[in-house]
């Protein structure tokens, strides 16, 4: 009964005051935390960060050893991740190119997604078209 009667106005403090009771405290303004709101350019940059991912992940590909198998993909940077569902080869105005569709898991919802990657005359394949399947 001694041990309550001295832990009584201790435990009071703790239930008793608010920060808007004591004189001068507010709310610090100052500090900002992290967002989920994205700008246009955080958006753009993530757009780009995906596609980059899902063309290394096409071009990348053996499609005789795939025999038709879907390929997953994940982007760490951006937390999107999809998968491949279909590519297809064949020769655009004298280049190698690859078209495919994927879907994309992000924080904005699903989408299914169709492309076009091809082969340049450097070496380096490049995404010509990727966009919202019909």
């Amino acid at each position: 009964m001694a041990a309550l009667f001295l832990l009584a106005p201790l435990l009071s403090g703790c239930f008793g005051i608010s920060l808007n009771s004591l004189p001068g405290a507010k709310a610090d303004r100052s500090i900002q935390t992290g967002s989920i709101r994205a700008d246009a350019n955080q958006a753009a940059t993530e757009t780009v960060s995906d596609e980059m991912t899902v063309r290394n992940a096409v071009t990348s590909a053996d499609l005789a050893a795939l025999e038709g198998r879907s390929i997953p993909w994940a982007n760490s940077y951006t937390g999107s991740a999809g998968v491949i569902t279909m590519i297809s080869e064949n020769r655009e105005d004298g280049r190698l190119c690859r078209q495919f569709q994927t879907t994309r898991h992000s924080y904005q919802g699903v989408s299914l997604l169709a492309g076009d990657a091809c082969l340049l005359d450097n070496g380096q394949w490049v995404v010509l078209e990727l966009g919202e399947k019909d």
